[in-house]
């Protein structure tokens, strides 16, 4: 997104670019796949949030999308049990955000050096004083405080309280595209922009001087430029894959370093065409897990998936589509890429049936697993602050520079070479696909001025 959406804006005001992409297809982690149902489901980006907000409803209209406001989560409380009304959920599910919302308005709060609190422990805290309050089940209400940590990607207690300082809170609705992500890139990018991307070109490293840059490929040579926009994703750039030289500035590199890139993976369960949904079926749903669910019956261990919450998008209810995604975040995504296709399909088979027994005898034909942290273009999800980082990392990592390695800043894009995008180096909306548009944007208008180019339009 960060990528094609600059080279829209370089080439309308008479830039040349060249775009060159790892994989053999565009869009990165925004990849829509068609099921054998015929329904298109998103295996990365997928919600819009709040699209007066994202000012994204022309290019929608223009792309011929249908979007569909997203389906409120209903909670199942434990394996064998009823789903809570929906009344009951949102109350629940109200007390988790309220918690979180007040962790955030903690952080802004306090100054810097005080902000070395552990989100978890913070918010179980405030349900410990609060929930009684709130009329909802107190072991329920700490275990559902993991629906934060699969909306953060990251363990609560690893996340700074800089990035719950840094949230923005979407006063919208959320939806998803009936036909997926993809028309939505394809619109804001342009035919012209996708049909020109230089398909598996995997770069190795990137030469900068005074007078250019010069990237070169593994298995395609070298391409020599007047300058260059990185948009590998965060996750590639701390992994070292790509070499630059002269090295990253300390200031960079240092800020590659402390962000962190969490992990959210989609187990997709396909259902056979004429299955009748054992699930709620106008409804996401989310599974808890409370601790004392073993003590109660141990044999459910060999069964339950191993996270106190693990959400549910109802593609039945968005798509008339027997489909079910499973989202599994942080360690629970860790386990999975250690699982097979087939191995996930069993485990989710045992885990829905001790939820809803009338699934015992469902099984899905086909199970897909997304598998971000191993995927070698991405290695993880998204971003996210832990403790050690700050907003100003993100500000950092989106700054351009040249051979001084101290010169950073707006100031420097007059003889700037190397310039950044990406969903990482956008300080407010990080995280999110919308954030990549907007940082390709930014260095967009970077290189125009870094060539004397009027932005126009």
């Amino acid at each position: 997104m960060a990528g094609v959406g600059a080279a829209r804006k370089l080439r309308d005001h008479g830039v040349d670019t060249v775009i060159l992409e790892a994989r053999n297809r565009v869009g990165g982690r925004i990849h829509s796949t068609q099921l054998s149902s015929g329904c298109t489901l998103d295996l990365g980006a997928s919600f819009l949030h709040d699209l007066p907000y994202l000012n994204l409803e022309q290019t929608i209209k223009a792309a011929g999308v249908q979007v569909i406001k997203s389906a409120q989560e209903i909670i199942i409380p434990r394996p064998g049990q009823p789903p809570l009304s929906m009344r009951e959920s949102r109350r629940l599910v109200n007390v988790v955000w309220e918690g979180y919302d007040g962790i955030c308005r903690r952080a802004n709060a306090k100054s810097p050096q005080r902000r070395d609190f552990l989100v978890g422990d913070a918010m179980h805290a405030w349900l410990d004083r609060m929930v009684d309050n709130r009329g909802v089940d107190r072991t329920l209400a700490h275990c559902a405080v993991d629906i934060m940590a699969e909306f953060c990607g990251c363990e609560l207690n690893d996340l700074s309280p800089a990035h719950a300082a840094t949230d923005i809170d979407y006063l919208g609705e959320d939806y998803v595209s009936k036909q997926g992500y993809m028309p939505i890139l394809r619109q804001i990018a342009g035919n012209d922009i996708l049909q020109s991307v230089h398909l598996e070109h995997v770069v190795t490293r990137v030469s900068y001087s005074e007078d250019a840059v010069c990237v070169t490929t593994a298995r395609h040579g070298e391409f020599v430029a007047d300058a260059v926009l990185v948009t590998l994703p965060l996750g590639v750039l701390k992994s070292g894959a790509i070499q630059f030289a002269p090295p990253l500035p300390a200031w960079k590199q240092g800020a590659v370093d402390r962000v962190g890139v969490g992990l959210m993976n989609k187990l997709v369960i396909e259902y056979d065409s004429d299955c009748v949904p054992f699930w709620p079926p106008k409804n996401d749903f989310v599974t808890l897990r409370p601790e004392d669910v073993f003590t109660k019956d141990p044999g459910a261990a060999a069964d339950v998936l191993p996270r106190d919450s693990v959400y549910f998008v109802n593609y039945y209810a968005l798509l008339g589509c027997p489909v079910l995604a499973a989202l599994l975040h942080c360690g629970l995504g860790e386990w999975a890429e250690t699982q097979s296709d087939e191995q996930m399909a069993e485990r989710i088979t045992r885990h829905l049936a001790r939820y809803f027994p009338a699934a015992a005898d469902t099984r899905p034909i086909r199970c897909t697993l997304t598998r971000w942290r191993q995927d070698p273009y991405a290695k993880g999800s998204y971003t996210h602050l832990p403790h050690g980082s700050s907003a100003e990392d993100l500000r950092l990592l989106a700054q351009p520079f040249g051979l001084d390695a101290n010169d950073k800043g707006s100031a420097n894009e007059s003889k700037a070479r190397v310039f950044w995008a990406g969903e990482h180096a956008e300080s407010t909306e990080f995280g999110l696909a919308h954030g990549a548009l907007i940082s390709g944007q930014r260095a967009a208008k970077q290189l125009l001025t870094r060539f004397g180019i009027e932005e126009t339009g």
